[in-house]
């Protein structure tokens, strides 16, 4: 199964994903994603999207929020591969 599909619910495009861990390390959210590392730091930087930092200072990205920022560029037109 692919790890990212897009639906119609309601009339709307969603990202639907349940194959992932609530928390992710950089490469599963740029695999889920197809996000570029990079773009993710900025996001995290930013506060766009909810992280959880390590004890080791290492990152983890909530799935869940990645996958409402991707949504709620959907919603507004913008293709999430176009954001780079």
């Amino acid at each position: 199964m692919k790890a990212e599909t897009h639906s119609k619910q309601e009339g709307k495009q969603t990202l639907i994903d349940g194959n992932y861990p609530l928390l992710l390390t950089r490469a599963l959210a740029e695999k889920m994603t197809g996000m570029e590392g990079q773009y993710l730091d900025r996001l995290r930087k930013l506060g766009l999207i909810r992280v959880y930092k390590t004890v080791g200072g290492h990152y983890r990205f909530h799935r869940d929020s990645l996958i409402n920022h991707i949504n709620i560029n959907l919603e507004h037109g913008n293709s999430y591969r176009d954001w780079e």
